[in-house]
């Protein structure tokens, strides 16, 4: 059974990770959003916890377990998560392998921010060039550092 990762879970928006609200709401993650809402309708949640998860405290870890499962399946194995656990099992060429997606996550009371590109300005970048070669010739000139004649 398909899911959708950014189904409306009932809780209010200030209860939501901003690494999740970044990428539900910003426009820059918009081809992130589609890529996820095409994988996900190859994706199950066998215990039925999964979108909440990825919504809430466990943003970070249910990403990485998203994308690896999506990613083996991509590149030629047969993922079966219809177990509670391990998260999925993987079987190719006869071979079948037990698969707990893991990360390394801060402590639950530290919020990790998102990274937000600054803005870049054609003008400021002038305007700190012209006064890094003004103050430049200033104190050359200042201190007597000046070509000296052939």
């Amino acid at each position: 059974m398909a899911i959708d990762l950014f189904a409306h879970t009932g809780k209010p928006d200030s209860e939501l990770p901003p690494q999740f609200l970044s990428v539900r709401d910003m426009p820059g993650y918009a081809p992130a959003r589609n890529r996820i809402r095409e994988l996900q309708q190859e994706f199950s949640d066998p215990d039925g916890n999964f979108v909440e998860q990825f919504q809430t405290f466990g943003f970070d870890a249910r990403t990485f377990e998203f994308f690896l499962a999506v990613m083996l399946e991509h590149v030629g194995h047969k993922v079966d998560s219809s177990y509670d656990r391990p998260d999925f099992l993987v079987t190719k060429d006869g071979l079948t392998a037990a698969v707990e997606a893991v990360t390394a996550n801060p402590p639950p009371s530290e919020v990790i921010q998102p990274f937000v590109q600054p803005r870049f300005s054609i003008g400021r970048l002038c305007l700190d060039y012209s006064r890094r070669r003004h103050c430049s010739a200033k104190w050359r000139i200042r201190w007597g550092f000046r070509r000296r004649p052939k």
